[in-house]
């Protein structure tokens, strides 16, 4: 009988002593016997570390090619000088991520990507080519139709198909397979959208640095579609942190959430990497050039449709959208034919609110064939709510959102073509929220609605039509319809360009006008989205929004005015009530990045410089709505002069 070694005992001793404490396996002992000496501790370390449900059932085969190619993998590398022992454990020597089929893929995928980084001395740069190169050659695209989330290599490239969990495993073993440390990262829950995402961090060799699987962002590491979601991630709550996997010991255990009844993973808590002020590397903020933003700018678009597609696909196949804590059933219909630059949308809102829900179903019900557009998809939102303000209390901004941009990625709507509309306490919510959200909508009309305590500021780039019976006299309806289309005369003259607005009363009707108000439908679609509007006029209603068209406030309060308008390279903030800090957000279409850009209010420049492009701007309002027509490339963040209080001197 051969002699036990002392390395042996060591490992059994260590065994004893762990949370994996069980005897070896014959194959365990097998590979420890037959191991080279050199590779020894590798491979110790490897079977003292492996996951508790390997350890019965890989072989010592196996074991011995895999340990042999990643050591050679590892001492091979033209980087080897800056990869530590300790580091090539943990981030090239495992042989798995997560729950992922267990194979040899090492010595298969070595042959393939070694020829991807010839020439190439940086661990970062090979896995910036790897990421370029890998998913062209295999053939493996992203898609919600693969198999299941968490592919092996093989499995991937077999159907050519994978989720970002998958598309996340292959390019790390891609990496280790030619001795570039990397290790799998994902989030299990979003917080500010809905799904969770797998992506690779890499070893460049003296930090840790990211990349999204199949989503190459030139010759760049920590960039991607994911970035300002990232940012907005917390350890607070587990759903909602950061996990990188290790093989090191730990207590934490990596989410499985794309398979719960999978094994688990160790990993580590990497949120704060993510979450800094400041991104974990100057390359997220890089200037970028006019061109490389561009594609920057259709690589995240894709990539964020993608990783979205599916979730948006249930939405609609349940019929019912969550956001912002509250549930909104759907029904639609789909009339015409699909134009080439996409569908129109019309959000219909139903009347009642303030009574039992079968009264507001029955509302509903009337609302699903109360209008029908030549063109478009049609949907009735049935209210999450049955109280008399069920339209426009704070969770709709969320529900209208996330309905949009289901609607663009399922239906093929397009985003500058969205229309809002309502009857009654329908027409309530129009008048609310189409001031609020008025950056969503290419139009909006009001029907037999009540504004309350709204005003019409926000409506300055939204074409707004009212129509109302003129014997509508419960809560002075009809009366006040006529007051705001003297509003809305008065800011149209004073506000050339602005205001574009169509009132109509028909004297005969009362609250029910025998659809005499379907007109509106043919004078909406005769309309598109504006964007980027010369001039905004931007107020906080009591429900508050962050952004308006190319504004952004970090401190949004109710009350709040913001009058801005752009000529040329010189961006004017006119007024500022109530505000310390201002973001303006900018393109290539708006002013020549290229050249200085000048922010002023009063006498008073707050910025005179180049607005540099960033990844980092495109992505982040990219993720905060998934608008693809609202994403820009640059910003510039002013601080607002306040105004000396009376009695004192400037």
């Amino acid at each position: 009988m051969k002699p036990v070694s002392r390395a042996f005992v060591a490992f059994a001793a260590f065994l004893l002593c762990t949370s994996f404490a069980r005897a070896a396996s014959p194959e365990i002992d097998k590979a420890l016997a037959q191991v080279p000496a050199e590779q020894r501790p590798s491979m110790e370390w490897l079977v003292t570390h492996m996951p508790a449900q390997d350890r019965d059932t890989l072989k010592a085969d196996f074991l011995l090619q895999h340990v042999d190619t990643a050591y050679k993998a590892w001492k091979s590398a033209p980087w080897n000088a800056t990869v530590s022992e300790a580091m090539f454990r943990d981030a090239i020597l495992p042989y798995a991520s997560v729950s992922e089929q267990r194979e040899n893929w090492m010595p298969m995928l070595r042959d393939r990507c070694l020829p991807m980084v010839q020439g190439v001395n940086n661990p970062g740069q090979a896995a910036i080519r790897l990421n370029q190169q890998l998913f062209p050659v295999t053939g493996v695209k992203y898609s919600t139709a693969r198999e299941r989330a968490d592919q092996s290599p093989s499995e991937s490239m077999k159907s050519g198909l994978a989720s970002c969990t998958g598309l996340a495993i292959m390019l790390v073993d891609a990496c280790r397979a030619v001795g570039v440390p990397a290790r799998f990262v994902g989030v299990p829950k979003w917080i500010e959208r809905d799904g969770n995402h797998s992506w690779v961090e890499v070893w460049d060799g003296s930090n840790w640095r990211f990349t999204g699987a199949a989503e190459p962002t030139g010759d760049r590491l920590d960039e991607g579609w994911f970035v300002g979601a990232a940012a907005g991630q917390r350890s607070g709550k587990p759903e909602h942190a950061i996990y990188a996997v290790t093989w090191n010991d730990s207590p934490i255990t990596f989410p499985m959430v794309f398979d719960p009844s999978r094994p688990g993973a160790r990993a580590v808590d990497v949120t704060e990497r993510y979450t800094h002020s400041k991104p974990a590397s100057a390359d997220s903020t890089a200037p970028l050039s006019k061109a490389d933003a561009e594609k920057a700018r259709e690589q995240f678009i894709a990539s964020y449709a993608s990783d979205t597609r599916k979730i948006a696909q249930e939405d609609i196949d349940k019929k019912v959208l969550e956001a912002a804590g509250a549930r909104m059933p759907i029904w639609y219909a789909v009339y015409g034919d699909k134009p080439a630059n996409g569908r129109s949308l019309y959000i219909s809102m139903h009347g009642g609110g303030g009574a039992p829900p079968d009264v507001n179903d029955k509302q509903w019900d009337n609302q699903k064939k109360l209008y029908k557009p030549e063109e478009g998809v049609y949907v009735a939102p049935r209210a999450p709510t049955d109280t008399w303000d069920l339209w426009h209390q704070g969770h709709m901004d969320a529900l209208l959102t996330r309905l949009i941009r289901d609607m663009v990625l399922v239906e093929g709507v397009n985003p500058d073509r969205v229309y809002l509309m309502g009857y009654s306490a329908g027409g309530d919510g129009v008048f609310q929220l189409a001031p609020r959200m008025a950056d969503r909508f290419a139009a909006a009309s009001m029907m037999a609605g009540h504004p309350n305590e709204t005003r019409p500021d926000g409506l300055r780039n939204l074409p707004f039509s009212i129509y109302m019976g003129g014997k509508d006299a419960a809560f002075k309806r009809n009366d006040i319809a006529a007051q705001w289309k003297t509003m809305l005369d008065d800011l149209a003259a004073k506000d050339p360009g602005g205001y574009p607005h169509q009132v109509t009363i028909y004297p005969e009707n009362g609250h029910w006008m025998d659809r005499k108000d379907a007109v509106a439908v043919p004078w909406m679609a005769t309309h598109t989205r504006n964007t980027r509007p010369a001039r905004i006029v931007w107020l906080q209603d009591d429900v508050t929004e962050p952004r308006f068209y190319w504004l952004m406030n970090p401190a949004p309060k109710a009350g709040q005015r913001v009058v801005a308008r752009r000529d040329g390279q010189v961006i004017t903030i006119e007024e500022a009530q109530g505000v310390d800090e201002l973001h303006i957000l900018l393109d290539d279409g708006m002013v020549d990045l290229d050249q200085p850009v000048k922010v002023v209010m009063g006498n008073a420049t707050l910025f005179d410089g180049k607005a540099p492009r960033t990844a980092v701007t495109i992505s982040r309002t990219l993720a905060d709505r998934g608008d693809a027509g609202s994403v820009y490339t640059a910003e510039v963040a002013v601080k607002v002069p306040q105004a000396a209080p009376a009695g004192t001197n400037p």
